[in-house]
């Protein structure tokens, strides 16, 4: 993993700090997440946002160690796994939006906390620069939900400059 200090987040606030890598066939992003908001289970208002928010969500396929389908998972996953899944939902749908028949994207949480700060995950999404525009659009829709996740806590964004940045 990089050293994310020396790198400008893509989004920071309170809650969680994004940063990219993007190449040809993947994008990635390392998400930091405080100790306490690691999984979603500290949520508990995660399935009332999703229902309102990103109801496909709770439908996407999840390759986990119960095979729980996600509606059952997303109650006691790791946040940046939750993040993953709403990020390639909403890319899938916004490819669909723009006239493709169907859409699908796949995408891996992992961490070693052995090596990297407790709270650091990796998302690695099977998409690159062919997708870049529903992979910006999905982003900012999943952090805005994202948000409204965590919002039973104080919202404090540090930076939302790199984020116009990404919009344009």
């Amino acid at each position: 993993m990089q050293n994310l200090t020396s790198l400008s987040p893509l989004y920071a606030s309170s809650h969680f700090e994004l940063f990219q890598t993007p190449s040809k066939k993947s994008t990635k992003l390392e998400m930091h997440v405080p100790a306490t908001l690691i999984t979603t289970n500290v949520l508990p208002n995660t399935l009332t946002v999703l229902h309102q928010e990103a109801p496909s969500v709770l439908k996407t396929k999840c390759f986990n160690e119960l095979h729980l389908p996600f509606i059952e998972e997303v109650k006691n996953t790791e946040t940046a796994h939750l993040f993953e899944h709403i990020l390639i939902d909403y890319m899938a749908l916004e490819k669909v939006k723009a006239g493709y028949d169907k859409a699908t994207f796949n995408a891996v949480t992992s961490w070693n906390w052995k090596k990297n700060p407790v709270g650091f995950f990796t998302i690695d999404i099977k998409a690159g620069a062919q997708d870049g525009v529903f992979f910006q659009k999905a982003l900012m829709k999943t952090i805005m939900v994202m948000e409204k996740i965590f919002a039973h806590t104080t919202v404090v964004v540090k930076d939302t400059s790199t984020i116009t940045q990404v919009i344009h």
